[in-house]
């Protein structure tokens, strides 16, 4: 009894231990050896350094037609997300609007003779230069404002078809993944399925225990009971 016992855990443990050592070999054939070997005449080389550039192209077409899409990137944009951003830009360049506004009147028909003196034009208060400059600012820096919001949905659409007519993603990420080192593409496939790798190794090791468990079984009693 105790013979067949250890008969059927030895032919499970070598069942397990190739079924793991076989699927190891498997994930490690991945990327390893990065270069092409001879070896009985037979090139040896890990399956995606060897299918690197029909891997890229395949994932840029992948990234192109199914998981970026410009147009639709773009149309995620709101005008309320780029308003502050108008805002910004506008009161960032604020001083040189006003020294243009400045410049402008200054050579406007309106010759003033000494800055900041007060004038009188008709009904309109007596202002002084300055004021009428830093008037002006305002009116322009909020009209400015204005104009580029109302703006911002024509100018969304226009950008994403001229984006998609001049950027090409599959061009973009097969260059990316060409480009990359294999050392670098193992640590990313690892560090995203590294999990997964080891249960597949396991997995491995359970179905060999499976497969000796059977294989014993087989030949001792199926065999056996053909052989009486």
């Amino acid at each position: 009894m105790w013979e067949n016992i250890i008969g059927l855990l030895t032919s499970m443990f070598i069942g397990g231990f190739i079924g793991w050592i076989t699927n190891l070999i498997a994930i490690k054939a991945l990327f390893h050896p990065y270069k092409s070997y001879k070896i009985l005449g037979f090139e040896y080389q890990g399956l995606i350094p060897k299918r690197k550039p029909e891997l890229a192209n395949n994932l840029g077409k992948m990234v192109d037609k199914q998981l970026i899409n410009i147009p639709e990137l773009i149309n995620k944009v709101k005008p309320e997300d780029v308003n502050p951003f108008i805002d910004k830009l506008v009161d960032d360049h604020k001083e040189d609007i006003k020294n243009a506004i400045s410049d402008y009147i200054h050579h406007f028909k309106i010759t003033f003779p000494i800055i900041n003196k007060t004038y009188e034009l008709g009904d309109i208060k007596t202002f002084s230069f300055n004021t009428l400059v830093c008037t002006t600012t305002e009116t322009v820096v909020e009209l400015l404002k204005e104009k580029g919001k109302q703006a911002v949905p024509t100018v969304l659409t226009k950008a994403g078809k001229e984006i998609e007519e001049h950027i090409d993603v599959h061009d973009i990420v097969e260059k990316k993944v060409n480009d990359m080192d294999l050392d670098k593409l193992e640590k990313m496939v690892n560090d995203i399925a590294d999990r997964e790798m080891k249960m597949i190794e396991y997995l491995g090791g359970v179905l060999g225990c499976i497969v000796g468990a059977l294989q014993w079984l087989i030949q001792h009693f199926v065999i056996a009971k053909l052989l009486v």
